[in-house]
C-alpha cells in the first residue's frame, strides 16, 4: 500500500533524503521491493530460510510476491503457518537492520538476524498459536510441522 516509509516513500511525499540507495547493501534505490526481495542481505537471509524450512526455490519479485511465498510452497497445515510467521518476523527483522543502520549505524549481518528470525517466530509459533508441543529443537530443525 505504499505506507512503509523507505527512502523513496519519503521522497515520493516531498521528504528530501540525499542519498536514495539501500541503506543495507548500497546497490539499487530503497523501496520496499528492493529492502524485502533484492537486497544482497535479503536475498541471503531468504536463501538460509529456505533451506532452514526445506522448501523448493519460489522467486519473488516483489514485497506482495513474498508475502503469499507460503501459499505456493505445497505445504500446508503448521508448516505452512509456520512459514507464514517465519516471513512475517523475517520482513520485521529486514526492517530493524536498516532502521538500526540508518539510525544508529549499526553493522548488518544476516547471520545475526537469521537468528533473530529462528528465535523470534518460534516463540509466536509456540505462544501465539495452537501448537504449544512444538521443541526448540523441532523447530531449528524445521521437523514435525
Amino acid at each position: 500500500m505504499g505506507k512503509i516509509p523507505t527512502v523513496m516513500a519519503l521522497r515520493s511525499r516531498n521528504i528530501q533524503i540525499e542519498d536514495p540507495s539501500c541503506t543495507l547493501c548500497h546497490y539499487g534505490d530503497e523501496t520496499v521491493d528492493h529492502l524485502f526481495t533484492s537486497c544482497s542481505l535479503a536475498v541471503r537471509l531468504w536463501s538460509l530460510i529456505r533451506y532452514w524450512c526445506n522448501t523448493p526455490i519460489f522467486l519473488v519479485f516483489s514485497f506482495r510476491d513474498l508475502l503469499e511465498w507460503h501459499n505456493h510452497l505445497g505445504k500446508s497445515g503448521r508448516a505452512k503457518e509456520a512459514i507464514k510467521g517465519i516471513i512475517i518476523v523475517a520482513c520485521w527483522s529486514l526492517w530493524n537492520a536498516r532502521n538500526e543502520k540508518r539510525f544508529l549505524n549499526l553493522s548488518a549481518r544476516v547471520e545475526n538476524f537469521f537468528s533473530q528470525v529462528k528465535a523470534v517466530s518460534f516463540l509466536w509459533f509456540v505462544n501465539r498459536s495452537s501448537h504449544k508441543d512444538v521443541t526448540w529443537d523441532d523447530w531449528c530443525k524445521f521437523v514435525n510441522m
